[in-house]
């Protein structure tokens, strides 16, 4: 995908350009955003540009075309810890669940699994991240 800048969007920064252009996926998050940049998968007059760089009038902003922008493209969209919690089995969590009712849940938690994430492991799965895959 080539845009052409123009007059109404000179002197912008190129990611808060990005971030305007792309806001009508939903499903693409600022981190997206900011990786397509720094990857090189979007330019600027066919040079990778740093996120500060301010556009002209008359830039070429080239966005790689095998990068899917909306709901088909996984690899862009999904986060790391999503991709772990993928490969997790619902099976194997619901045989932890001891008890179940409309208002409560009786599960027991496997030592090592943190019950919500903190400073130090907000990569790692947690307790909420299983809950919600059982939803």
């Amino acid at each position: 995908m080539e845009i052409v800048i123009d007059k109404s969007n000179s002197d912008q920064r190129f990611d808060r350009f990005m971030r305007k252009r792309l806001k009508v996926y939903p499903t693409i998050r600022l981190a997206d955003i900011y990786a397509l940049i720094r990857k090189g998968d979007a330019k600027v007059n066919i040079k990778r540009q740093k996120e500060q760089y301010r556009l002209s009038v008359g830039d070429v902003v080239t966005i790689r075309e095998d990068i899917k922008l909306g709901e088909q493209d996984l690899s862009v969209l999904v986060s790391g810890k999503q991709r772990q919690l993928d490969h997790v089995d619902t099976k194997k969590i619901r045989q932890r669940v001891l008890f179940e009712d409309e208002n409560r849940l009786v599960f027991n938690k496997p030592a090592g699994v943190l019950v919500h994430p903190g400073n130090q492991h907000w990569k790692d799965l947690c307790m909420n991240d299983y809950l919600e895959k059982l939803a």
